[in-house]
């Protein structure tokens, strides 16, 4: 039964490897723009805008944004694909069925994650979840 399972397990574990290591690219990127702003800071003036008030007002938007929002961001992304990454394993070791269903369903979710994988992680997920759902392969599981 195991070799039904291996396939996909590995396939979602090495997408969900990705993309802990994109999420921790872009925490470390977000904690560079909130600690030193004048070195990564965008201009608005640069894409055309010229009235100062909105300028202003944009660069203040884009601090919050770029900054504390997106470490938090970043760190939620870290917590799902690691998640992710666990229920991968456990489905390949038949271990703890409805751990690996929740991962498997977890990863359709795309914007929970970093988006770079998704156009490989969704089919990966819904061939998890139809490995997962076949009834020889759910007695398998030890629990």
């Amino acid at each position: 039964m195991e070799q039904k399972v291996k396939p996909p397990a590995v396939a979602l574990a090495v997408l969900a490897g990705l993309d802990v290591l994109f999420a921790l690219i872009g925490l470390v990127f977000s904690i560079l723009v909130w600690t030193q702003p004048e070195t990564w800071r965008l201009d608005p003036g640069d894409w055309g805008v010229r009235d100062r008030d909105f300028t202003d007002a944009m660069e203040q938007v884009l601090r919050v944004l770029d900054g504390p929002v997106n470490v938090v961001w970043n760190l939620l992304q870290i917590a799902v694909s690691a998640f992710v990454l666990f229920t991968a394993f456990q489905m390949g070791r038949l271990r703890t069925w409805s751990l690996a269903v929740a991962g498997s369903a977890l990863a359709l979710v795309p914007c929970l994650t970093p988006c770079y994988c998704c156009f490989l992680k969704i089919p990966v997920a819904v061939w998890c979840l139809i490995v997962l759902f076949r009834p020889e392969v759910r007695a398998a599981f030890k629990s």
